[in-house]
């Protein structure tokens, strides 16, 4: 079997989780599928040097910070690129950049349907375009999605039925403590996406003055501005609020390993890859009920909560840093090797 992996719009600082589930399969499919090729826009293929020998550069697709995604992935659409594949057996790991060039077998992850659920969390031009793009794509290739929550919204929005293949946990590198706090800190790693709902830990902090000799750790590697304000206004009250901007994954470890807790306050998730990585990192997590993050974890997991901030207020306070058993016994069995055998069955399917 040959495999086309066709991410050209593919961006690591926009993307999120599932750009990092994307790497991590491409690993497992390249030393399970020799015939396999990746195709990148330039940008994003340098930071990956080891899979030169199957990259095929794609100049459309690159989308800087300063211009609206759906720009260039409206561009990559109508102008496409003569080196993207029109037939064989593809993958499309995000299925909102499905090329309208392609033609055969092929299967798309959609990880979340946020353009029908929260459509306020995206710019207008995003939503209609993913709209627009995922109603297409599941017309023409299989779906895969991550979680049963995501499974039951992509047939309730898009009318098709999706095979669910869960993610595992991400391994990170030893920790390094270039970027922690010298003071004891609860931690947040995410973007600025409204979903993410810093504000929700932002007004908790400022109702309960005793979780103040807890600093809050944001890393907000995009989107600042959203949040500037309400983070400058909190500060001026007295609450600790420390922004780490872009970690690398060494120091996402160390800032994993030494947080008293890491929350999660999501009002909607496809997944949540980041709950598995502060588990593994021996980090207890408070999350919320929403969306699939208690599929993310055993259903035995005792902190996921309702968004009540006293309720988050007293877990905070009383979650002892050592779960009993330990963090990791809360981890689905699950490696990357399992997904990709998962995904290469799909693929299989479709081919024959």
């Amino acid at each position: 079997m040959e495999l086309n992996i066709v991410a050209p719009s593919f961006d690591p600082a926009t993307v999120g989780g599932a750009g990092t589930a994307m790497v991590e399969l491409i690993r497992e499919f390249r030393s399970k599928v020799p015939a396999t090729r990746i195709f990148l826009n330039p940008r994003a293929a340098e930071l990956y040097p080891e899979w030169a020998s199957s990259i095929v550069p794609v100049p459309t697709g690159t989308h800087p910070s300063a211009r609206p995604p759906a720009l260039s992935l409206l561009k990559l659409q109508f102008l496409g690129s003569p080196v993207l594949p029109r037939t064989g057996t593809c993958w499309f790991p995000f299925g909102f950049m499905t090329p309208s060039s392609w033609r055969g077998p092929g299967v798309a992850t959609i990880y979340d349907t946020l353009e029908w659920d929260l459509p306020h969390c995206l710019p207008a031009s995003q939503r209609i375009f993913r709209r627009w793009m995922v109603r297409r794509t599941t017309k023409v290739a299989r779906v895969v999605t991550a979680s049963e929550f995501s499974r039951q919204q992509i047939r309730r929005h898009y009318g098709v039925d999706a095979a669910v293949i869960p993610l595992a946990p991400i391994p990170l590198p030893p920790p390094s403590r270039a970027k922690v706090p010298a003071k004891p800190y609860v931690f947040f790693p995410a973007n600025a996406w409204p979903h993410k709902n810093h504000r929700f830990l932002i007004d908790t902090w400022l109702k309960h003055p005793e979780l103040r000799n807890l600093s809050l750790v944001f890393t907000l590697s995009s989107g600042l501005q959203q949040l500037q304000e309400p983070i400058e206004d909190a500060r001026r009250r007295g609450v600790e609020i420390i922004v780490t901007g872009h970690v690398s994954t060494s120091e996402l470890a160390g800032l994993y390993t030494d947080a008293h807790c890491a929350v999660f306050p999501s009002l909607y998730e496809g997944f949540g890859l980041p709950m598995q990585e502060a588990l593994l990192c021996g980090c207890p997590i408070i999350a919320s009920r929403s969306g699939s993050l208690p599929e993310t974890v055993t259903a035995d997991y005792p902190f996921l909560l309702p968004l009540d901030s006293r309720a988050w207020a007293e877990a905070v306070l009383s979650q002892p840093r050592d779960l009993p058993g330990g963090c990791r016994r809360y981890l689905p069995p699950r490696t990357w090797g399992d997904c990709a055998n998962d995904y290469l069955e799909v693929f299989r399917t479709q081919h024959t």
